[in-house]
């Protein structure tokens, strides 16, 4: 039984609606619409979280082909109507795409922008950084706070943010107030919450960590990150992303899980819950993601068999 005001997945419902990046988008067998390797020499990418900034849509792409390294990419597209997204990117002196400038983060693998919000029309990201290996030590170490005021070709690197609970990060504003979403060790956690006046943002000390409900069953805050408690049990979350959605009037958070195999949706009426249940709202093998314009591991083939 499902309650009135939650949410519930439509079986196959899950609809690819474009590719944002290369030339060729071969589930369709025809060019793309961006064709970044043709305008821009960028070939592929990973990630993609976006936000609202000057009154574009932004996107932020790591580990990026085109140049040397897996370094990072920032685009931005004005267009409203998501299968005519036409993205746009800074230029090097080549004419390529020009990697963002970040002091200290080398954009390696898995040294990447994870989130970004825009506060009085600068643009604030979290970057990940301090990847080591798989084998060596944790994929993401830490993530630092930089500010751009060139609309992300160079940034500057407030502070660290944190090396527990808000590596990975996904902003929220509502209610006067900018909301921090993070997971920890990278596929190995669980999604906390923090919140901040947005204006104080620049000064990590302003932040404060959600604790917990109160007697009054009111949200708690603390200003120690090790208080912060996780917003429901699924230590799995490495990158995720969380919006308002204004027809449903509820909180959706969408993240890629390994157990069970998908993208998983949590939903809750207010930014610290309750969150509901996790449903699978994309499955690679149910709605054709591998082979068609996912890339198939050896060890997800294997997961098939």
């Amino acid at each position: 039984m499902y309650s009135s005001d939650e949410l519930v997945y439509v079986p196959n419902s899950t609809k690819k609606v474009s590719q944002l990046t290369g030339d060729l988008d071969r589930a369709a067998s025809t060019s793309t619409l961006c064709r970044t390797g043709q305008r821009f020499g960028l070939l592929a990418t990973d990630l993609g979280s976006s936000f609202e900034h000057k009154g574009k849509l932004y996107f932020l792409f790591g580990d990026s082909r085109g140049r040397p390294g897996d370094q990072d990419a920032v685009a931005w597209a004005e267009s409203t109507n998501p299968e005519q997204i036409l993205l746009d990117f800074h230029l090097g002196r080549d004419g390529k795409w020009l990697p963002p400038t970040v002091p200290g983060v080398r954009q390696g693998p898995f040294e990447v922008p994870s989130g970004g919000v825009s506060i009085s029309n600068t643009m604030y990201v979290v970057f990940t950084t301090g990847h080591t290996g798989h084998s060596l030590g944790k994929v993401m170490e830490r993530s630092v706070v930089a500010r751009s005021h060139d609309d992300g070709q160079t940034f500057e690197v407030l502070y660290e943010l944190s090396r527990d609970k808000f590596i990975n990060v996904s902003f929220w504003s509502a209610d006067g107030w900018l909301y921090l979403y993070g997971s920890g060790e990278y596929r190995k956690s669980s999604v906390y919450l923090a919140r901040v006046n947005p204006a104080d943002f620049g000064d990590r000390s302003n932040l404060r960590y959600f604790s917990g409900i109160g007697p009054d069953q009111q949200p708690q805050w603390s200003p120690r990150e090790a208080d912060a408690i996780p917003l429901f049990w699924h230590d799995v979350v490495g990158e995720f992303s969380v919006a308002y959605l204004e027809p449903v009037q509820r909180y959706v958070m969408l993240y890629n899980s390994s157990a069970p195999r998908g993208i998983t949706m949590r939903s809750a009426e207010t930014p610290w819950g309750l969150w509901s249940e996790g449903t699978v709202v994309f499955e690679p093998w149910r709605d054709n993601g591998y082979g068609h314009f996912i890339h198939i591991s050896a060890k997800f083939e294997r997961q098939r068999d």
